[in-house]
C-alpha cells in the first residue's frame, strides 16, 4: 500500500519550503542584530564603559513574554531562545571587541595600585564584593562580567586576585564557576564562607503591595521561594546580578519594581528595605574562592606537578580542589573515590558535569587532609582509576 498521496507530499514540500523562507529571514535578523550589537560594543568600549543595560534586557523579557502570549506559544520556550540570543552576542562582541588602552591605563595609574587589587563578579555591592573585602581587607575591588573574565583578569595580571563563589547551602554548587576554573591557568589559594541576608528593596515610596516585579540573580530568586508563595502578585525577573538589578531599579525609579539583593547594596544604591531578610533559611551561606594565576601554565595537564600557592589566614586542615575525568563505566565513581576512603581521607565536595564528549564526565571534588605534602598521594589515589586528575588548587580549609 502507498502512504500518503501526491497532494499530500505537495503540501509538505510547500510546507517546507515556507519553513525555509521563514529560516532564511531568521539569519538575516539574527545578523543584523549581531552587527547592531557589535555596534554598541565598540561605541562603550571607546567611552570607557564595561557595564550593559539590565534594564533593557528585562524589558525585552517582557516584550517577550507578551509576544508569546499573543501567539498562543509557550512563553518560557521563547524566553529562552531570546536569552540565547542576547547571551550569545554580548559573549561574541566582547571577545572581538579588545578592553580600551585608556581603561586599562587608567587602573594602574590608580591612586589605589599600592592595594591588593581584587576582581569579583557582578556589580559594585555584590556578595562577591563583599567576600573580596573579607578575605583580602583594605583591597581595591575590581568588577567583572562573568565568571571567565574573572579568570581572564587574573590570567593576564590586570589585578592580584580573584574571588569566585563556588557553593550555596541552598542552591548548591556553582559549576559554571568551577569549569572557569578548570579551563583557566589559575589556581585556588583561599576560600571563604559568607552568610547571605537577602533584603527586598525599592525606591523612596515603594511599598510590598503595589510592587509588581522583583529583579534579581536567578540563584537568588531561587532561595526566596516561600516569599514569592507567600507573595503571588509579585512576577520575578531574572537579571544576572543582584547588584546590578538594584542598580537598575534605582536608576529606573519606579515604584512597582523591587530588587532582591544585599544590604550594601541597597545603601550604595540609595534604596530602602521594603522587606528584610527574605530569604528562605537563615543559615543560607556561600562559599567564595581565592585564586592567583598559576605558576606553571601546564599545571593542569601535568597531575605529577605541585601548585605553589599564597596561603591566607591559617587554618586546621588543608583542602585540595581537582578536576578528575573517569571512563563511563559500571562503578567508576565507586572505584575513583574507594581509594580516598581506604586511606581516611575527608570528600568534602563533590560535583560532576559532562566534559564534552558523550558519556564520559568531569568530577569537581575538594579533599580535605591534615598535612600539604598529601596533595601528592591524592593524586596519585584518584589516577589509579581515573583518565586525568588536575590539581586547581591547594588552601587552607575554613
Amino acid at each position: 500500500m502507498k502512504i500518503g498521496s501526491s497532494e499530500g507530499d505537495a503540501s509538505l514540500e510547500s510546507l517546507r519550503e515556507k519553513i525555509d523562507q521563514a529560516d532564511k529571514t531568521l539569519l538575516r535578523a539574527l545578523i543584523d542584530r549581531f552587527h547592531l550589537a557589535e555596534e554598541v560594543g565598540r561605541y562603550k568600549s571607546h567611552k570607557g564603559d564595561s557595564s550593559f543595560d539590565q534594564t533593557r534586557e528585562a524589558e525585552i523579557i517582557r516584550r517577550a513574554h507578551r509576544v508569546a502570549e499573543n501567539a498562543k506559544i509557550p512563553k518560557e520556550g521563547f524566553e529562552r531562545i531570546i536569552r540565547a540570543v542576547i547571551d550569545y552576542c554580548r559573549t561574541a562582541v566582547k571577545n572581538m571587541i579588545q578592553e580600551s588602552p585608556s581603561e586599562t591605563s587608567g587602573e594602574s595609574d590608580s591612586s589605589d595600585s599600592g592595594k591588593h587589587r581584587v576582581v569579583f563578579p557582578g556589580e559594585r555591592g555584590a556578595f562577591s564584593e563583599i567576600a573580596a573585602s573579607l578575605l583580602k581587607p583594605g583591597c581595591t575591588t575590581v568588577p567583572a562580567r562573568s565568571f571567565v573574565e574573572v579568570v581572564q583578569k587574573v590570567e593576564r595580571e590586570e589585578v592580584h586576585f580573584g574571588v569566585l563563589p563556588v557553593e550555596n547551602t541552598i542552591a548548591g554548587g556553582v559549576t559554571s564557576a568551577y569549569e572557569s576554573l578548570v579551563e583557566g591557568s589559575v589556581q585556588v589559594v583561599g576560600e571563604i564562607v559568607v552568610p547571605i541576608r537577602l533584603q527586598l528593596v525599592g525606591t523612596e515610596n515603594a511599598s510590598l503591595e503595589m510592587a509588581r516585579e522583583v529583579w534579581s540573580h536567578p540563584i537568588a530568586l531561587g532561595q526566596c521561594k516561600q516569599f514569592f508563595q507567600r507573595s503571588d502578585h509579585l512576577t520575578a525577573v531574572e537579571l544576572h546580578d543582584t547588584a546590578g538589578a538594584a542598580r537598575e531599579v534605582a536608576a529606573l525609579r519606579d515604584d512597582s519594581i523591587l530588587a532582591i539583593c544585599s544590604e550594601v547594596a541597597a545603601r550604595l544604591y540609595g534604596l530602602k528595605v521594603v522587606v528584610a531578610d527574605v530569604e528562605d533559611r537563615f543559615d543560607n551561606q556561600t562559599r567564595f574562592f581565592l585564586i592567583i594565576k598559576s605558576t606553571n601554565p601546564r599545571e593542569l595537564q601535568n597531575p605529577s606537578n605541585r601548585m605553589a600557592e599564597i596561603q591566607p589566614d591559617l587554618g586546621e586542615f588543608f583542602k585540595t580542589v581537582l578536576a578528575v575525568e573517569t571512563t563511563n563505566r559500571s562503578g567508576a565513581l565507586r572505584d575513583l573515590l574507594n581509594g580516598l576512603a581506604e586511606e581516611g581521607y575527608d570528600l568534602s565536595y563533590l560535583e560532576s558535569r559532562p566534559t564534552g564528549v558523550p558519556w564520559t564526565y568531569r568530577f569537581f571534588l575538594e579533599v580535605r587532609h591534615p598535612e600539604e605534602e598529601e596533595t601528592h598521594r591524592i593524586q596519585e589515589l584518584l589516577l589509579a582509576n581515573a583518565t586525568r586528575v588536575a590539581v586547581v588548587g591547594v588552601l587552607r580549609a575554613v
